[in-house]
């Protein structure tokens, strides 16, 4: 997900624009320090980065912060397995 801090007055603009962007899978409009948040989405880390990148590339976009969020089932099991190997060892 992206928090996305647009040019002032040009919200409206970057929101049209992300809408029609392949990757973006949903777009929020938020209160605070950022105006958007953009869940994206792609397949692979590379292809993720590139889409960040033509995002904050935009002359009306002053700032992003981005945050890799992985589902709680994967969490859960990255965090069983270990568990698991430090159960074995021990």
């Amino acid at each position: 997900m992206s928090f996305i801090k647009a040019a002032p007055d040009r919200e409206k603009m970057v929101y049209h624009y992300l809408k029609e962007l392949g990757g973006v899978r949903k777009i929020y409009h938020i209160f605070g320090d950022h105006d958007l948040l953009l869940i994206l989405e792609a397949e692979n880390i590379n292809k993720l980065m590139d889409l960040i990148d033509h995002v904050e590339e935009m002359g009306s976009v002053n700032a992003s912060r981005t945050m890799l969020v992985a589902t709680a089932y994967s969490y859960l099991m990255s965090t069983r397995d270990i568990r698991n190997e430090a159960f074995a060892a021990g």
